[in-house]
């Protein structure tokens, strides 16, 4: 790959990364946006299921407040989802 396609991919991931942030930002104040942060190639989820590491290490260590909140910053889920997700998750 050469320097102009590495650049110009770089840039691409960079623009995405800032709308990824603006969408779950504007996620927190309320918006209704159904919205999975897919990040980097090698840290997308394979499935629309997928639950962050993070949240399940939350959950794990009975920090079921802090799980749930951290779910809707991550994936922009609602209240009810993001506490069916983690009540689920906690009786696995």
């Amino acid at each position: 790959m050469d320097d102009d396609t590495r650049a110009a991919i770089e840039q691409i991931s960079n623009r995405l990364d800032f709308l990824e942030e603006h969408i779950a930002s504007m996620s927190k104040w309320g918006a209704q946006i159904p919205f999975v942060p897919m990040g980097r190639e090698d840290d997308r989820p394979d499935d629309p299921g997928h639950i962050p590491p993070e949240v399940v290490d939350l959950t794990h260590a009975g920090k079921r407040k802090e799980a749930i909140v951290r779910y809707r910053e991550l994936t922009g889920a609602g209240a009810q989802q993001a506490i069916e997700t983690i009540d689920g998750l906690s009786a696995s």
